[in-house]
């Protein structure tokens, strides 16, 4: 075992955890038990466990190490994942309802078909998401990056994407009812067939803004 040093300067955090020398390793038996038992796991080491299914509602894994982690269909309501680590999670149709999520990295994390209603995204790294079909009425998605993500199909009723970057981004057939997209980075972004915040369609080829 050694002991890594991780800096995560998105979320403004440093932390110090032993990880086997394998980066390619996964989880810790005891903090997957631990998690289990008591819902409380901030900076454990998840990596790659098999969390699908679980019931974890009001959860606390901020600061976590979550990469490769399948938390499919998982129940993870009003859960604290602030700035925790999800790169290439899965996340597909997992209950992240008013989940606060603030700063986490969620690069390549594949939340198809997920439950975001209400959840707090604010600063997250989300780059190359999978984001399809996904239900995110009411959503702070403010000053997130999800550049290259894959919002087709999805619902963003309400939602803030304030200074959001959506560079390259796909939002086809996307539903923005409402939404605020006040400053956000929206060149290459597709909306071709998404319904606007005024209640109109996008034409196809709108690329980088709604062609009405």
């Amino acid at each position: 075992m050694i002991a890594l040093l991780i800096y995560f300067f998105m979320g403004g955090f440093v932390f110090a955890q032993n990880f086997p020398e394998d980066p390619h390793t996964s989880y810790f038996p005891d903090h997957v038990q631990r998690l289990i038992k008591t819902r409380f796991c901030p900076k454990c080491n998840l990596m790659a466990a098999d969390l699908s299914g679980l019931k974890l509602n009001n959860c606390v894994m901020s600061k976590a190490i979550l990469s490769r982690t399948n938390l499919s269909w998982s129940h993870l309501k009003r859960c604290k994942l602030q700035h925790a680590i999800l790169e290439a999670a899965n996340l597909s149709w997992a209950d992240l309802q008013s989940t606060e999520m603030e700063g986490a990295f969620l690069k390549k994390a594949d939340l198809q078909f997920s439950n975001l209603y209400l959840a707090n995204l604010s600063g997250a790294f989300m780059a190359f998401s999978d984001l399809q079909q996904v239900k995110a009425n009411e959503t702070n998605f403010k000053t997130a990056n999800l550049s290259h993500a894959n919002l087709s199909g999805g619902s963003f009723k309400n939602s803030n994407f304030q200074k959001a970057n959506l560079k390259n981004s796909n939002l086809k057939d996307a539903v923005f009812l409402g939404a605020d997209f006040e400053e956000a980075f929206l060149q290459g972004a597709d909306f071709s067939g998404a319904l606007w915040v005024n209640g109109k369609y996008c034409q196809s080829g709108s690329i980088g803004k709604c062609i009405q």
